[in-house]
């Protein structure tokens, strides 16, 4: 789990941030989690690396900053992908989520991207070490 969340978003900043020093700046960012926000049960290593993801990202951005790389993250929560297709199949799963969020729907991918799209671009050129909950309001419980 820590490998995948959070050694993967380590390495691949230390990839990118070379690049973009290069190009003169630029913008990464990073997915986290709706769970890098807030806690739950049973779920301590998700949770654990998902916040971490969460804290590399802060400490990242105020590192960065200076060479005019801006670091982010998106923290999606359910969102309708093929990784959540099982569930989605359930139609009394999908309720009972829906039950949860209180924009009453589990998120698209396209939600996701058009998120990215703007925190990668210059629109968002001021924005620096924000981690952005894009979870239909279920983070406020």
């Amino acid at each position: 789990m820590i490998g995948i969340n959070l050694s993967a978003v380590f390495y691949a900043m230390k990839a990118e941030a070379p690049a973009l020093r290069r190009a003169g700046g630029g913008a990464i960012v990073n997915t986290a989690s709706v769970l890098a926000l807030k806690s739950g049960r049973g779920m301590a290593a998700y949770i654990a690396s998902k916040q971490g993801v969460a804290g590399l990202t802060k400490a990242a951005a105020i590192d960065l900053i200076g060479e005019n790389i801006r670091v982010n993250a998106i923290c999606p929560g359910f969102v309708a992908t093929g990784m959540t297709a099982g569930t989605i199949a359930d139609a009394a799963k999908v309720e009972a989520l829906n039950a949860r969020i209180p924009a009453g729907r589990i998120a698209e991918p396209e939600e996701m991207a058009r998120a990215v799209a703007f925190l990668a671009s210059e629109d968002s050129g001021f924005i620096v070490g924000e981690l952005l909950g894009i979870d239909g309001g279920i983070r406020l419980f």
